[in-house]
């Protein structure tokens, strides 16, 4: 059966460029649920009813393996429908329904090409075809897809791999079809995906996600063996290795990167962001430029480039950066703490206070912004109380900040508090941070008026 005439033919992917990655953000820890994928329900017991001669489950599994050892080339697939058209009856009934009509398409084509299928989940079948490579496979998904087609209840999508592909052994294509069939839900209903670089990269994605950092980097240097020189799955790599601290394998996967794409913004943004981690500075800008070069307002870019220019002392061209990256994000509180910093630097008071009272508004917990702002309201000799509550709380969330403990000495010293002042500016040299002049002059103000030592 053809696909109908009002339906679009389904299509066969085999693209790059699903998935993209910023920054080193850490995994999102996934659960696992430990739910088994070939769990017995209804469905597959009308199929065992429908066709009492099939192997299911783990069952057809090991038997398929066994049928693969004696063929040097086949093609195997997974099939799960996409859901179904409710037809007035319970959800399971039509699944079942859904599922049983998918059997019949598939077993009559499985008869016709001399291939084997069987019931790997409640919605999914699996099949294998000796003889078969790439192309024949993904003709018969074709074919299989415009079959349902003319079913009324349903789609199916489709993930195909074949043997031979890089160095996977045999019992291992099942599982590669099955990522081929995650690859295929990033392009919705009705799609057929043959197993590639970016099914590998999507797998390395789940692998991320659930926090194991080293399967994803194997699993996307398998991907760059069917794949050398794909962007994307080479930025990839690049994260994983940033998360767990390896810089400078991080480094290279991003320079490769940036050599097969020379505007691929991603890449050389994190080209830039590592290189700014092991402070090196010349480098990280070189790269940050070439990012903004590519026309591609992106907030990292701009964020970076005015907080680089603003470590360097560039403070024109920092506040030009920082003020684009407010509007690119006028929600984040991050742009408007460095904005802040650099309008203090500016001496521009008023701007760097509003600034820093925006950033506490949209993140009450800023240590920075509020250890700033007392000192700033301290030196205007507005708001005292207010100025050494900020200075007091910026030290209460970081203990371990010589700078906050420092300014908080100033303020106290400011508001003739001398024996806090000294305590505060005794923790900040603990901590590292000179304070030496301003202890000399509070331990000298305490002797001229005969109190402390």
């Amino acid at each position: 059966m053809t696909p109908s005439a009002n339906k679009p033919k389904p299509i066969i992917f085999s693209e790059r460029g699903t998935t993209r990655h910023f920054l080193f953000n850490p995994p999102a820890i996934a659960p696992d649920n430990g739910d088994s994928p070939f769990a017995e329900n209804g469905s597959i017991e009308a199929m065992q009813q429908a066709f009492p001669e099939i192997y299911c489950g783990d069952e057809f599994l090991r038997y398929a393996v066994e049928q693969m050892q004696n063929v040097s080339c086949f093609g195997s697939m997974i099939i799960r429908t996409d859901g179904v058209v409710n037809t007035g009856n319970s959800g399971d009934h039509d699944n079942t329904l859904c599922i049983l009509g998918v059997s019949r398409v598939v077993d009559e084509l499985c008869r016709m090409e001399n291939g084997t299928w069987g019931p790997v989940e409640a919605d999914s079948l699996g099949c294998f075809f000796p003889g078969k490579n790439d192309a024949d496979t993904l003709q018969l998904a074709e074919d299989i897809q415009g079959r349902v087609d003319g079913l009324a209840n349903g789609s199916v999508s489709i993930g195909v791999a074949s043997h031979p592909t890089g160095n996977y052994k045999k019992e291992e294509i099942f599982g590669n079809a099955g990522k081929a069939l995650t690859h295929a839900f990033f392009f919705g209903a009705n799609s057929a995906v043959l197993f590639d670089a970016v099914s590998l990269n999507i797998s390395g994605d789940e692998l991320y996600q659930k926090g194991d950092v080293s399967g994803a980097i194997e699993e996307l240097k398998t991907a760059l063996k069917l794949d050398p020189g794909n962007v994307n799955v080479l930025n990839s790599l690049g994260v994983c290795y940033g998360v767990k601290g390896a810089l400078e394998e991080a480094l290279e996967a991003f320079r490769d990167a940036t050599r097969f794409d020379s505007q691929e913004v991603m890449s050389l943004y994190n080209a830039g962001y590592v290189h700014s981690m092991l402070n090196q500075t010349e480098d990280a800008l070189k790269y940050y430029q070439k990012a903004e070069a590519t026309g591609e307002d992106v907030f990292e870019v701009i964020f970076q480039l005015g907080k680089l220019y603003l470590d360097i002392g560039d403070l024109d061209a920092a506040k030009t950066y920082l003020e684009k990256a407010v509007c690119l994000q006028p929600d984040s509180w991050i742009p408007y703490l460095h904005l802040g910093e650099c309008c203090e630097a500016l001496h521009m008071t008023d701007e760097a206070v509003t600034h820093y009272e925006t950033t506490i508004k949209k993140n009450p917990t800023d240590a920075c912004a509020m250890s700033a702002l007392g000192v700033l309201y301290n030196e205007k000799a507005e708001n005292p109380e207010i100025s050494t509550l900020f200075c007091e709380k910026a030290v209460e969330i970081s203990p371990e900040n010589g700078l906050f403990q420092f300014r908080l000495g100033k303020v106290y010293f400011g508001q003739d508090q001398s024996e806090k002042a000294l305590s505060a500016f005794n923790k900040a040299m603990d901590l590292g941070y000179p304070a030496e002049s301003e202890l000399a002059t509070v331990r000298e103000h305490l002797l001229e008026n005969g109190a402390g030592s």
